[in-house]
């Protein structure tokens, strides 16, 4: 039987440092993408010369206008059954997305699947005091976009991510999956490695308290208008 495609997206910005490994980790899937599409959101370091030198990948250039106009920008370039997103400063090992298509097939209920990370700290300060992670090299469940794989029929029910939220946008979306009863599921591994470095958009602490603040108001408003939100989808593990 054949298995179902997968689009992998990803959006960089000034993130050559990163990129080469992040998308040698995507050519080394035991189920190998039927598309990768980088989508340069205006870098100036040479992140589009090298993500043009893989064989492979799509390249879309864009004035910069943040993670989630250039996740969208990615989606609407591909056409495959299933979408994956990996930010340029993560990696995957090499089952990510074996271990998450058989998810998917197992269980068609699902619409959403994660998975663990663990990570690496790179830098002077490591790890660097905004960390709340584990630091003995062990691994936690992550909801960040690298470790979610879904159907794309999901991601046009769901909508596309805000193109007015830069900061938490994952977190945005997540909401709104959650209220539209998406289903999610976690593969009890460690899939995805996270990168943990000074350039780290999780290290503005401050600015991130307030569009995770900006999120959550957006979820009341959300569940004030619909009696039903409150009821959480179903989450299962393997």
């Amino acid at each position: 039987m054949d298995l179902p495609s997968v689009a992998v997206v990803i959006p960089v910005f000034n993130g050559a440092r990163y990129l080469g490994e992040a998308l040698a980790s995507v050519f080394a899937q035991t189920h190998r993408p039927a598309e990768v599409v980088v989508v340069d959101d205006g870098s100036t370091d040479g992140s589009a010369a090298l993500a043009a030198s893989f064989a492979g990948v799509t390249l879309l250039a864009q004035p910069n206008a943040g993670p989630s106009s250039a996740r969208n920008a990615g989606v609407a370039a591909s056409s495959a059954e299933l979408i994956a997103f990996l930010d340029a400063d993560d990696l995957w090992l090499r089952q990510k997305l074996e271990r998450q298509v058989a998810a998917l097939e197992s269980d068609p209920a699902v619409g959403l699947v994660l998975c663990y990370q663990e990570y690496r700290f790179e830098g002077p300060s490591a790890p660097p005091r905004w960390f709340r992670g584990p630091t003995d090299g062990g691994s936690e469940r992550g909801a960040v976009p690298s470790n979610w794989l879904l159907p794309r029929a999901v991601f046009e029910r769901v909508g596309p991510f805000d193109a007015s939220v830069r900061y938490a946008e994952d977190q945005e979306w997540f909401a709104r999956a959650l209220a539209a009863g998406v289903r999610r599921h976690y593969v009890e591994e460690a899939l995805v490695v996270k990168r943990i470095h000074d350039a780290n958009a999780s290290g503005d602490v401050d600015l991130n308290l307030k569009s995770v603040l900006n999120v959550l108001r957006a979820k009341v408003v959300r569940e004030r208008g619909s009696p039903d939100s409150g009821q959480y989808p179903h989450e299962s593990t393997t």
